[in-house]
């Protein structure tokens, strides 16, 4: 749990994080909407960590590093007149990280226009 995490929920439930103490009646955090918002803030954090990647339609390797024969691939594919669309498809990657290899590679230029369908 990171250090901002803890305080919230040392401070939802009733803990000064700083003394470790049981907060006094008359503290703010002690008052019911606050307590509430503070547990909101905690379950919204966590529903966002526990979101997996594919319920936001991404690919499987969505932002992972790239091993050298899918490089490989990636250049071959595309020199052998294999869409970008398609390559992403066989790569499980997205037609940005498609791209942005080809022209890391010097396969397309950075200002070349994307074609509609690729």
């Amino acid at each position: 749990m990171n250090d901002a995490r803890k305080i919230i929920h040392l401070l939802a439930h009733g803990i000064d994080p700083i003394t470790g103490e049981v907060l006094p009646d008359t503290s703010p955090y002690n008052q019911p909407r606050v307590i509430r918002a503070l547990f909101t803030v905690l379950e919204t954090d966590t529903a966002k960590k526990n979101k997996p990647k594919t319920d936001r339609n991404l690919p499987v390797k969505h932002g992972k590093p790239w091993a050298q024969d899918e490089r490989d691939y990636a250049a071959t594919s595309y020199k052998n007149g294999i869409t970008v669309k398609e390559i992403a498809a066989h790569l499980q990657r997205t037609t940005g990280s498609i791209r942005s290899e080809l022209i890391r590679q010097g396969l397309i230029q950075i200002d070349e226009p994307q074609p509609i369908l690729a």
